[in-house]
């Protein structure tokens, strides 16, 4: 593998989190030690169905490590959170050590897409389906 330093970063959310590809993903990048950095936003819910409807374990963070691939928490509303776990894991994966997962727990403001009207009367603070 070439040392050039570069990272590549995938970014997904939750509900992605369920396609076997990322499982594939997962292993071959700690297997190869690939420097990848995995981040999900997780606002707990899928395109149309929350989080604890889609999976059985709900603490997603295990999934990376499964795999070998060293996994973290942050707030996801945390600008400065995400930015330090980010930072740690582009350093780890520049040194050659491989992969990391963050999951950035956050909150669904919208709906999935533009055209979505499912957020059209919704009280404040009321979470998003």
């Amino acid at each position: 593998m070439r040392q050039t330093g570069d990272v590549a970063i995938a970014y997904f959310g939750d509900g992605a989190s369920n396609q076997g590809v990322l499982a594939e993903s997962f292993n071959l990048a700690s297997i190869w030690h690939l420097p990848v950095v995995y981040i999900c936003e997780n606002n707990h819910f899928a395109q149309s169905a929350t989080l604890e409807k889609m999976v059985a374990q709900q603490e997603l963070r295990l999934r990376g490590e499964a795999y070998g691939v060293p996994s973290v928490d942050v707030d996801g509303m945390d600008v400065e959170a995400v930015s330090n776990a980010a930072l740690v894991a582009v350093d780890r994966a520049r040194a050659g050590d491989g992969p990391t997962f963050i999951v950035a727990d956050t909150y669904r403001f919208l709906g999935h897409m533009a055209e979505d009207t499912e957020s059209t009367g919704r009280r404040a603070g009321q979470p998003v389906a």
